[in-house]
């Protein structure tokens, strides 16, 4: 595998959380996810591991933070733009 492969960035989470009411759930999670990579999330019941996916995948909107996907910056209230994002 090329080098430049092993470096390409597919996913980044950078500063982002999510509360639910006065509930903090994620509270400045960072993910870098680069090709070829895999991520296990693993933790106890109730820390927040869903709830990182939900974002990552704009099912639920982040509520500050930022998020890009193959270097592109995803803002998960433009339906148009993650539907583009989930085809590629």
């Amino acid at each position: 595998m090329a080098d430049k492969e092993k470096l390409e960035e597919v996913v980044s989470m950078r500063d982002v959380y999510k509360t639910f009411g006065s509930h903090e759930v994620l509270k400045g999670a960072n993910i870098r996810l680069h090709k070829s990579e895999n991520l296990v999330i693993l933790g106890k019941s109730g820390t927040g591991k869903s709830v990182l996916i939900k974002c990552l995948v704009a099912l639920i909107p982040i509520d500050k933070g930022s998020m890009s996907i193959f270097g592109k910056e995803i803002h998960p209230s433009n339906e148009k733009e993650v539907d583009e994002v989930r085809r590629k």
